[in-house]
This record gives C-alpha cells, sequence and structure tokens, in this order.
C-alpha cells in the first residue's frame, strides 16, 4: 500500500489537552469491505509526533466484532507487532496485543493514543463472523509537542 506522509498542522484542536497540537486526521485505509482475514492500512511516517491515535468507522451489516492491531517499522518495509506485558505472580508474560470491539450497528469510533515506537507505523484491520457487505475506514492523527 502507499506510504502516507503528514505533517501536524500548527492549529491547536481544543479537545486535545495539555501541551500537544494534532495534525489533521488522515485516511489509512478508505472505507472498504471488511473482511475475516487481517488486512494492513497504508502505513505512515510518525515524523516527530510522540503519539497517535486512530478513528474507525463502520457501516455495519452483520459482523460479531472489529480486531485491530498496531504494527511498527524502522524502514516502511518490515513491520513487527506491537505487544505488551501481563503481570501475574510475579511473572512478566509477553504477548501480540490486539483489540476487539463488538458491535451490532454502523458506529464510529477512536482508540489511543498510542506511545509512537518507531519510524513508520500500520494498522491490521479484521471483522469476526457475518458474511455481509460490512465497510471500514480507518483514519489516524499524529500528536506532537507544541513548540517542536
Amino acid at each position: 500500500m502507499a506510504e502516507v506522509f503528514v505533517s501536524a498542522s500548527t492549529a491547536a484542536i481544543p479537545a486535545v489537552e495539555g501541551p500537544w497540537r494534532s495534525s489533521r486526521p488522515f485516511i489509512l485505509r478508505a472505507a472498504a469491505a471488511h473482511t475475516t482475514s487481517y488486512v494492513a492500512t497504508s502505513h505512515f511516517r510518525c515524523a516527530d509526533a510522540e503519539w497517535f491515535s486512530l478513528d474507525f468507522a463502520l457501516v455495519w451489516v452483520d459482523s460479531t466484532s472489529t480486531e485491530w492491531y498496531v504494527e511498527w517499522s524502522q524502514d516502511g518495509t518490515t513491520f513487527y507487532r506491537d505487544t505488551a506485558v501481563a503481570v501475574s505472580g510475579g511473572v512478566g508474560t509477553l504477548a501480540v496485543s490486539s483489540n476487539t470491539i463488538a458491535l451490532g450497528a454502523t458506529t464510529n469510533w477512536n482508540d489511543g493514543p498510542y506511545r509512537v515506537r518507531d519510524a513508520y507505523a500500520r494498522v491490521q484491520v479484521k471483522k469476526t463472523g457475518g458474511v455481509g457487505a460490512d465497510t471500514l475506514a480507518v483514519l489516524a492523527s499524529l500528536l506532537v509537542a507544541r513548540g517542536g
């Protein structure tokens, strides 16, 4: 997929608290068929951002849920899945991260912010259940420290 290059706008977004400014949302994946196999969005250069957030727009037909995860890359070519640590009884277990939201209607939602971990990022998305023609769009916004 094509790489998306963006730069943060100088206009502050009132909803963003603290010393941050936000880029305008940019499309990682235009509304397209939402399938039961993971599909990668376009990747984007994180530039000088410290955080980014994701916006999802689902036109629901009959899926059970939507799943997604973030991947990182140093070069925009080879991507590595985001991970999380769960601690139980003093033992940390590393596992790949993923997110799931159960939906039964056409819905828009936001996820994040995500701390930038590398030069490039992309998102993998899929649906579970259903055979209908659900569609999903994914947008992102970069958060940059004011004056940065």
